[in-house]
């Protein structure tokens, strides 16, 4: 109980710095890291089933980073309820574009990029080619946007936070013209820059987790209503 009033009030002091477009101090960011990681070990499928359940959700869209949840794992859910994206795994050489098209076959209706986690820019030319392949389903591609850290101490190398900056963002939406790209978190602390930049690209699209209902309501202004897609981000 007292870790959870812990929880909600550096959770309130967060929105707060948020809703400002501003950086917290170091403390609130550490605790953020640290209460995210506590519940990666709630993020099974059973208790995702039950938060469905209880919600009374009937579809939502499951997003893997490949190496550490993939398109399989996201499948042996058997879960009808489930969207699955696919992702692309960097840590190794195969064939990506095969890969991409038995995924599409088999279901997958997007794709899904984390810079951050997979340590990888999204100006890398890797990256690019990956999108370029996909390009031809017509499917949306979700990206990780905003610095954000996931790891502390030892473990900080298992992530590149800078990989999250808009600008590099913004390029990739440029770039692509043809691909509809759903910014995720809409740049988390960095929504301001999201909405200063994005807007006048018809193929960006933003979600509203993390987000404070008066920045989504300037996520709605910026973008209009039918490109400001609701998101949880389960379980955080």
């Amino acid at each position: 109980k007292l870790r959870n009033l812990f929880d909600a009030g550096f959770y309130a002091a967060l929105l707060q710095y948020r809703h400002k477009g501003e950086q917290p101090p170091n403390l609130i960011r550490e605790w953020g890291t640290y209460s995210n990681r506590q519940r990666n070990f709630v993020a099974s499928v059973e208790n995702m089933q039950k938060s469905l359940d209880a919600s009374g959700v009937t579809q939502t869209c499951c997003l893997p980073i490949p190496p550490y949840v993939t398109f399989e794992d996201i499948k042996q859910a058997k879960d009808e309820r489930i969207i699955p994206f696919t992702g692309i795994d960097f840590t190794k050489k195969y064939d990506i574009e095969g890969t991409l098209a038995n995924h599409v076959q088999e279901g997958a209706k997007g794709m899904k990029l984390h810079p951050i986690v997979q340590k990888i820019s999204l100006s890398e030319p890797r990256l690019q080619e990956a999108v370029e392949m996909f390009s031809e389903y017509q499917l949306p591609v979700l990206f990780h946007s905003g610095v954000t850290s996931y790891y502390h101490g030892k473990e900080k190398s298992k992530q590149e936070p800078k990989n999250g900056n808009i600008p590099e963002a913004e390029q990739l939406v440029a770039d692509f013209p043809e691909v509809n790209f759903i910014v995720g978190h809409a740049g988390g602390i960095e929504v301001d820059q999201v909405i200063a930049t994005l807007p006048k690209y018809k193929n960006a699209f933003v979600d509203t987790s993390f987000q404070s209902p008066e920045k989504i309501r300037e996520l709605i202004n910026a973008f209009g209503a039918e490109r400001v897609l609701f998101a949880s981000d389960w379980p955080y």
